[in-house]
């Protein structure tokens, strides 16, 4: 049960790997890290977790505008 559970939260735990390991490593400042982050969970969500669909893509730009 644990080995399925971390199995699972590999992929979202990575997301704070990235964001300190670049702003620690100087690979990126905090505000490119927050990009990065957002392009991250943008590419989790539709590709690996499919999420989020074509559709709604087009209402959450017209939402985040």
């Amino acid at each position: 049960v644990i080995l399925v559970s971390f199995k699972e939260s590999v992929i979202p735990l990575m997301m704070p790997v990235i964001i300190f390991g670049g702003i620690f490593s100087g690979i990126f400042t905090a505000t490119e890290a927050a990009s990065v982050a957002t392009v991250y969970a943008f590419i989790v969500s539709v590709f690996v977790y499919r999420e989020i669909k074509g559709k709604d893509i087009v209402r959450i730009l017209i939402d985040t505008l």
